[in-house]
């Protein structure tokens, strides 16, 4: 099932209560994810042009959240014309996949 994410009323309202922890879980691991790039891409731009660089990586409005029980996370990263850049996926370890416990 994928849900379009845009606020956290819609995480409330969309998701089944029993996958919120689930969600929630793989969405903050993306975020982590994505700022950990920024963080890296903002360091090498910088290193590269001899000055401080920033990076805009943003993330998106919507978010598409797949609740396929697989524990992977798909990113995107696209330039600020919306070309993408480049595409990775993150696999979550087994204990770490946001299991409602």
């Amino acid at each position: 099932m994928e849900y379009q994410l845009t606020t956290l009323k819609d995480v409330f309202d969309k998701v089944p209560a029993d996958r919120i922890k689930a969600c929630l879980h793989e969405l903050a691991v993306a975020m982590r994810q994505a700022k950990a790039m920024a963080e890296l891409l903002g360091a090498t731009t910088s290193a590269l042009a001899g000055q401080e660089v920033g990076c805009a990586v943003q993330w998106p409005e919507t978010s598409t959240w797949v609740d396929d029980g697989k524990g992977t996370l798909d990113l995107k990263f696209h330039g600020e014309d919306g070309e993408g850049l480049f595409d990775y996926t993150v696999q979550l370890a087994p204990e770490d996949k946001g299991s409602n416990a």
